[in-house]
């Protein structure tokens, strides 16, 4: 459906009016909606279901590569990374790779407002969990628990696309390494995003 809006309008080209151009334009927004969004229920689906191979996994190369990747999908954006130490620990090595990328898109997707993006990643000793913190929009911490079920915004903005379930992926990795994920935040004041994984 995306595709099809997306060569009408392409074919049409300035003979079609304004208001169609907005209303195509908004069939095709839905439609990769939709898309990505049945995309990732069934990851969501197949995480809790997939045999968790747990070995030896060093973290700090499986970040750097989520966060290459990420950056390099928006060349346009001033984004900074501070990388502290990241510990190994024992777990599925593709379910952790795909839990960097969640969050590291996540703060960059909530530093969208920000000249200049600063995401900083590291292992909290006391916690004894790795983190993920961002200088973007942050949030009312009221709502902290609810960012981690399917479906649950906390920012309905049009400047921050998403499905709702990209959180809730990340938790139920975390937790089916019998690990713990929560966040600490403030309104315009960044988002900090906790991670535990059992017997790192």
């Amino acid at each position: 459906m995306s595709v099809n809006a997306g060569m009408l309008l392409n074919d049409l080209g300035e003979r079609v009016a304004e208001d169609d151009r907005r209303a195509l334009g908004r069939i095709a927004g839905n439609a990769e909606l939709t898309v990505s969004l049945l995309d990732n229920l069934l990851e969501f689906a197949r995480l809790g279901r997939a045999r968790l191979q747990r070995r030896p996994v060093a973290m700090a190369p499986l970040m750097h590569a989520a966060w290459r990747e990420l950056a390099r999908a928006e060349p346009e954006r001033r984004l900074f990374l501070l990388a502290g130490e990241l510990p190994g620990c024992a777990g599925d090595e593709r379910m952790l790779a795909q839990l960097w990328t969640r969050l590291l898109s996540n703060a960059i997707k909530y530093t969208r407002s920000r000249d200049k993006a600063h995401v900083e990643v590291g292992y909290g000793a006391a916690q004894k969990a790795y983190f993920v913190r961002d200088n973007g929009v942050g949030f009312d911490m009221r709502y902290a628990d609810k960012m981690f079920e399917l479906f649950e915004r906390l920012h309905r903005d049009d400047r921050f696309e998403g499905t709702g379930v990209g959180l809730a992926l990340a938790a139920r990795i975390v937790r089916r390494h019998g690990g713990r994920i929560w966040a600490e935040s403030r309104p315009e004041q960044g988002a900090t995003f906790w991670f535990s994984v059992s017997g790192d």
